[in-house]
């Protein structure tokens, strides 16, 4: 019979797909938080505090940006390994009887939040209309841009020690001095107190510098033309 109401078994399955939808839109506003906090406030509490705090909120971010493009299938499940792997290894922190655990710990963590950044930006991307979720999306793709290359540039400090050159006033290797590094270096500011030596740290330093130039004026252009369509 037309017009009849759908099955009752079929019900859950669209709640269901709206409280997946929800959980996706509220992650992602608690990611933008976590990423400001982890930038802006958490690296002032001081070493001892300070290194707990982030890493509960490097915790929080990975699982909440896992929420915030969570889907079904083979590659959410790898993801969610390699989180939980980069996790682990970022609490246990360096250890003796396990020769380089730091740099397995930066490239675990380098790979998760590349994969996360990717996995938020192509959903911000996605068809639909511009709303102040996608707007969230666009900003914490933005810095979840500059964290992949702290951690990049941390890994490779790690690798190569003296790949960047820190001045007297700036702690070497902490995760604020590579985080303040590639900030600087994102936002085109460059103050110079910390510096790219080797080859490969300046060209990941001139490729960041580029993606800062070029992802806001992109990412402004493509959604003045979205609207446009949806004007028209």
């Amino acid at each position: 019979m037309s017009g009849s109401a759908p099955p009752a078994r079929d019900r859950p399955a669209g709640w269901a797909e709206r409280a997946g939808a929800w959980l996706s839109e509220e992650a992602l506003t608690w990611l933008l938080i976590i990423l400001f906090a982890d930038m802006f406030v958490l690296p002032s509490l001081g070493s001892g505090l300070g290194t707990l705090a982030l890493n509960i909120a490097f915790t929080a971010l990975l699982f909440t940006g896992l929420a915030t493009v969570a889907s079904r299938g083979i590659a959410f499940f790898a993801v969610g390994v390699l989180a939980a792997s980069a996790v682990v290894l970022r609490w246990m922190g360096p250890d003796p009887d396990l020769p380089g655990t730091p740099v397995v710990a930066a490239f675990a963590a380098v790979v998760v939040v590349g994969i996360l950044t990717l996995l938020v930006l192509l959903r911000t991307l996605s068809p639909g209309p511009i709303t102040r979720r996608r707007i969230e999306g666009a900003i914490a793709s933005y810095l979840l841009i500059g964290m992949t290359f702290a951690l990049a540039f941390e890994l490779l400090e790690l690798l190569r020690p003296g790949s960047l050159h820190f001045d007297a006033d700036v702690p070497e290797l902490t995760e604020q001095a590579v985080g303040y590094f590639s900030a600087v270096t994102l936002t085109t500011v460059g103050y110079g107190d910390v510096t790219p030596v080797t080859p490969l740290a300046r060209r990941l330093a001139i490729l960041e510098g580029i993606i800062g130039q070029l992802y806001p004026a992109i990412i402004i252009g493509w959604m003045v033309s979205s609207m446009k369509r949806r004007g028209d």
